[in-house]
Order: structure tokens, then sequence, then C-alpha cells
């Protein structure tokens, strides 16, 4: 919940333009959720931009038709990836940009089947690279996809699972 606000500050922390910022789709019951409950909600400062939290195959389908989708790992994930979104906005076809952590490399290789950063500059820069080059965002987006595809699928996650616990009994 607290990615979408996140999102908006860290944007605007790396002086993304208001234009650029007016042109972001917000998503989510995360829109309403704030740090500091005196400061204004997204869905107050941006009403037309923010969206009713969406489900399903509504949910998918905005995330396969963005250009970029933004990931943030909740506090609690630590140093580890591994949130849901890793796995829904490539499996989709969209290309990810999400922050860096340990263990990203087990997942995906970064840089070709999702794009990382560490500091909000970063994000913003690569943000920026990504809207600019299409072929190159379609390139990532693909590769994501493939790979969530062959290694990530809910059956495999169960046969690891499996054989998980199979060890421990």
């Amino acid at each position: 919940y607290k990615a979408v606000y996140c999102a908006h500050k860290l944007l605007a922390a790396a002086r993304v333009s208001e234009h650029v910022r007016s042109r972001l789709f917000l998503i989510g019951q995360g829109a309403s959720w704030v740090a500091d409950p005196t400061e204004p909600t997204i869905v107050d400062r941006y009403p037309a931009r923010c969206h009713e939290p969406v489900f399903g195959a509504q949910y998918y389908g905005i995330l396969a038709r963005s250009k970029t989708t933004l990931n943030i790992h909740p506090d609690s994930a630590e140093n580890s990836a591994g949130n849901m979104r890793l796995y829904e906005a490539t499996g989709v076809g969209a290309c990810l940009l999400t922050d860096w952590k340990d263990n990203l490399s087990d997942l995906f290789e970064p840089d070709v089947e999702v794009v990382t950063y560490r500091t909000v500059e970063e994000c913003a820069e690569k943000a920026r690279f990504l809207l600019d080059h299409e072929e190159k965002r379609q390139s990532i987006a693909h590769a994501g996809q493939q790979r969530t595809l062959r290694d990530h699928t809910s059956a495999q996650r169960v046969a690891q699972l499996n054989e998980i616990l199979r060890a421990r009994l």
C-alpha cells in the first residue's frame, strides 16, 4: 500500500517534472495511504490520476498496457526481492523497474529481464531512459516475460515447496 505513495515521493525527490508526473497512472488502495497523516493523500493531490483498486483481468490488462511498471518492495522485505508484482508485471509483458535487492539476480537478470535501481536519482534516470528507448524497453519486457513463464510459474513454486517440505519431513 505504501508503494504508490513512495513512488510519488521518489519521483518528486528526483525532480521529475510535474508534466511527467501528471501522466502517471496510479492504481490501488495505496493511493490513499500516507506515512504522515497530516499530509494530503495522493488521491487528494491528484484525484484525476488516481484509479480505484482493480483486480484480476482488469489489473493485468493495465499492467500489460503500461510502458514501464515501477515496483517498490515494502520495508518488511529488507534486502530480499520476491513480491508478487515482480511476477505479475513481467508475466504480462510489462517492462519492470524495480528496487535492487540482494537476491534479485537469482530471480531475474538485472538490466536484461528487469531494470533495477538503488537510489531515487537512478530510478528517475532509468525511468526516463526506458520511456525514451522503446526498442530497449520492449526487449527487456519480452525477456522478463520469457523468464517468468519459464521459471516462475505457480506449478514450479508448488514443486519447489513440495521439495522443501519433503526434505524437512
